[in-house]
């Protein structure tokens, strides 16, 4: 009966060990995307901040292309956003796989095996 015992202790163990590896694993796997997560966001808003101030010199310098007019410059700069939107829905299907094959990678890469 010792034998029986010391075989459950050793399997009890065994499982132990591999749920907290499971574990571990999992909580890498979401801290990784968590970090992707955030820098994505913070490269969406330093984005849309440039885009935005990008946005008011492209409409004054439309202004001084326009001869004064504000109203056609900012008009011109809406049709150039409007151009930027349609080119970017146009390419929206190799974004979606560009992004969606990174979210993959970062899911399915090997910490052990990384390069760095």
């Amino acid at each position: 009966m010792n034998i029986i015992n010391e075989w459950k202790d050793k399997i009890a163990k065994y499982l132990d060990v591999n749920v907290k590896l499971v574990k571990l694993s999992f909580i890498q796997h979401a801290s990784r995307i968590f970090g992707y997560f955030i820098f994505v966001m913070i490269g969406f808003l330093l984005g849309f901040a440039i885009l935005m101030y990008l946005g008011l010199a492209l409409a004054e310098w439309f202004t001084v292309l326009a001869d004064g007019s504000r109203i056609i410059g900012f008009f011109m700069t809406v049709g150039f956003y409007l151009l930027l939107c349609a080119i970017l829905y146009a390419l929206r299907k190799p974004v979606i796989k560009a992004f969606s094959s990174k979210m993959i990678k970062i899911l399915t890469e090997n910490p052990d095996n990384e390069a760095k």
